[in-house]
């Protein structure tokens, strides 16, 4: 049987004309909760619209254009998950596009998703300079970045707190015991604010930074946290504890160090930064930072929404805070109140000085 707005309208219990309005991109015209009862009487009656006539009745697509780097794909997937299904909950489909994050590659990214006449725009590449990101979308057209392009951090953006997550990392560790915390990071610019809020909870435990425990190497990846490990077990160093840049990194790391004979975390403990999927599924479980991608996602799809939709036109960037998720891969140093003598001029604050 054929399914028709009209027969859409009888299940769901609204007009016709309700219908027609969210079908037609006027979903401004019915309420969030009709809005939302009808896409999923759409989507579950498997009702096909005739995107080329809508867009020339409307002059909207209704595809949003999603720009992700090729080497950050697996850290956004899921973002990337939420994204497209609350697209489809307000009528919108997803056309993703792989980079390799370069200004000029992301230019053209961009210039073919417009060619395809997408209604908006997001970029998923973190790290970009912010000379390469003035040569990107902006000038009256929808769009937003997940963090901010530079450090200028102009824009419509929105991001994790990447300096509280590096704060709540070191604190929880240093709650335990641990004095001696290897942050193995790199030179991404999110990184850059983590290491920041490592360098404020040791400041405010009265312990000096040591050089040699912060590593710029650069790893994001499983096998970049395996390759890590190795380098370390080649020089081994007398710390308890390591920050990893990723959930991912954390996972090569542990598996690699239980291959050497080493037991997480009665030897050393280890935190991630994420709280992906694999989080729950590694041996032992991370204890990691919950970046809070869902949340993240749902406030990037809004704003470009608002923007597609004539509501705000210079969006404000807006910051989530972090959460600790507290697993199995961290706990105490033996004995660690009896060694240091406790935490000194410890502060319940990130921000405070």
């Amino acid at each position: 049987m054929r399914v028709s707005q009209a027969s859409i309208s009888q299940q769901v219990g609204v007009s016709r004309t309700a219908v027609s309005h969210v079908l037609n991109g006027r979903e401004h015209m019915v309420s969030e909760e009709t809005r939302q009862r009808i896409m999923e009487v759409v989507e579950a009656s498997g009702y096909h619209r005739n995107a080329i006539v809508r867009a020339l009745k409307t002059s909207r697509s209704h595809v949003i254009g999603i720009v992700v780097a090729e080497a950050a794909l697996s850290r956004f997937a899921d973002l990337i998950h939420h994204v497209e299904r609350a697209a489809r909950l307000k009528g919108f489909q997803c056309f993703l596009r792989q980079t390799k994050g370069e200004a000029e590659a992301l230019e053209r990214s961009f210039a073919m998703l417009r060619e395809y006449r997408v209604d908006g725009l997001l970029l998923l590449a973190s790290g970009l300079s912010a000379k390469g990101g003035r040569k990107l979308p902006g000038r009256g057209f929808p769009f937003v970045s997940i963090d901010p392009l530079g450090e200028e951090g102009k824009g419509a953006w929105v991001g994790c707190d990447h300096f509280q997550a590096g704060w709540l990392a070191a604190r929880h560790l240093l709650e335990q015991g641990h004095r001696r915390i290897l942050f193995l990071g790199g030179p991404d610019e999110r990184l850059g604010h983590r290491l920041k809020g490592y360098r404020r909870a040791l400041a405010q435990a009265g312990i000096a930074e040591e050089e040699a425990l912060v590593r710029a190497e650069g790893v994001f990846t499983f096998a970049e946290g395996r390759a890590a490990a190795e380098r370390l077990l080649e020089r081994p160093g007398d710390w308890t504890a390591v920050m990893t840049s990723s959930d991912f990194v954390a996972a090569g790391l542990i598996q690699r160090f239980s291959e050497a004979g080493y037991r997480i975390p009665r030897d050393f403990a280890v935190i991630g930064c994420g709280d992906f999927g694999l989080s729950i599924m590694a041996t032992p479980a991370l204890t990691t930072i919950d970046l809070r991608l869902a949340e993240v996602g749902a406030a990037a799809l809004e704003m470009l929404m608002a923007q597609i939709e004539g509501r705000e036109a210079h969006p404000a960037p807006r910051m989530i805070e972090p959460q600790l998720r507290v697993r199995e891969s961290t706990a105490p140093v033996p004995d660690a109140g009896r060694r240091t003598g406790g935490m000194r001029g410890f502060t319940a604050s990130a921000r405070a000085t």
